[in-house]
């Protein structure tokens, strides 16, 4: 990644906390994603954004990091391992989230690690409204349908995968 693009993504979001520090007070949190464009892809360097910004927020008194690695893997793929947000991690002082791709299994494990404090799931909760009690369980996971995800008709997609006791 070329420092000036890095330096201009540094300035814009340093430019945006400084104005929330005068308007919120408490709570404030952030969610970045890393979506790396081909260039950063090429050279190896998708992470150092995030460690920058990462480190940046500790002035801020932000109080959760909320990162989130770009996957597109489907339910039942094996994840690779979690670690391209450890530095990240490490250079932030509050309140870590993981995202991108967690199952139980990799999900507790990130945490015991020391990796995050805690994860998000998104697909796979969006698919199972009960996951606390079907990660409890160690039960079946119902599939996402990724088809459904942005469409208009409020009844397909967010409000019909099955609870566990349907499923049974």
């Amino acid at each position: 990644m070329k420092f000036r693009k890095l330096s201009m993504i540094l300035d814009l979001l340093q430019g945006i906390l400084l104005k929330l520090r005068n308007v919120v007070r408490d709570g404030r949190g952030i969610l970045q994603t890393l979506a790396l464009g081909e260039e950063e892809e090429e050279e190896g360097k998708g992470g150092e954004c995030g460690f920058y910004m990462a480190n940046a927020l500790n002035k801020y008194g932000i109080v959760y990091c909320h990162m989130v690695e770009p996957r597109m893997k489907t339910l039942g793929e094996k994840a690779e391992t979690h670690q391209s947000l450890l530095p990240m991690r490490k250079a932030f002082h509050g309140t870590f989230i993981a995202g991108g791709g967690y199952h139980r299994e990799d999900g507790n494990r990130a945490v015991g690690e020391g990796h995050a404090d805690l994860i998000a799931y998104g697909r796979i909760f969006l698919a199972n409204p009960d996951l606390p009690k079907r990660f409890e369980l160690n039960a079946p996971l119902n599939k996402y349908n990724r088809e459904t995800f942005y469409v208009p008709d409020p009844v397909i997609g967010y409000t019909d995968y099955p609870f566990l006791e349907a499923t049974t």
